[in-house]
């Protein structure tokens, strides 16, 4: 009996490993992880550009991560991707885009992994 007692400890943290297991299976199989790619219709510009400014290309492709319940429900409308132009200077910038996308969506990156933002002169607000 006291042997039991000094392995208690032992076996109760075995018990919680295991149970933790078989519960992140049964999570994942129900709901796997799935990889897809979208097409971003547009890329917005995000801060004050100033008039004028664009961004080229004007749509991205977009690579995300998440639970088949949440991936199955997205389109390429619903996928906003950013880009920042905040204190931008007039001329040609090279940014990366940035995605607005729902919890649990992880972004594995966008096809161009950057875009050209031209702000024309007299519409940057950068030094």
């Amino acid at each position: 009996m006291d042997d039991f007692l000094q392995r208690r400890p032992v076996l109760l943290g075995i018990s919680l490993l295991l149970a933790l297991a078989v519960w992140a299976s049964v999570v994942t199989a129900a709901n796997p992880l799935v990889e897809r790619t979208f097409q971003a219709e547009s890329v917005h510009l995000v801060g004050s550009p100033g008039k004028g400014a664009d961004v080229l290309p004007k749509a991205v492709d977009v690579t995300v991560t998440g639970p088949t319940s949440v991936i199955s429900r997205l389109t390429d409308a619903n996928l906003t991707v950013e880009v920042d132009v905040a204190g931008l200077a007039p001329g040609r910038h090279t940014v990366s885009p940035t995605l607005v996308a729902p919890a649990g969506v992880a972004l594995d990156g966008t096809l161009p992994a950057s875009v050209t933002v031209i702000v024309p002169a007299g519409g940057g607000t950068g030094p």
